[in-house]
């Protein structure tokens, strides 16, 4: 649908370009894919995803890959 919209972006700080980019689009949501992480401690967090859960303004759908 028109309303729907994917845009792949490349930065040297893709933390902030995200939200930059989140923020210049009224984003409602982010769909986030994450690389698989080899130990349980970084199971859960990354400082990409941490990034955007403090910083994003929309909802954001993380995705663990595996």
């Amino acid at each position: 649908t028109e309303n729907f919209h994917v845009k792949i972006v490349s930065s040297g700080t893709p933390k902030r370009a995200a939200v930059n980019f989140m923020k210049e689009h009224n984003a409602d949501l982010a769909v986030v894919m994450t690389p698989a992480k080899e130990s349980i401690k970084d199971f859960f967090h990354s400082s990409f995803t941490n990034y955007l859960a403090s910083h994003a303004p929309c909802d954001l759908f993380m995705i663990r890959q595996n």
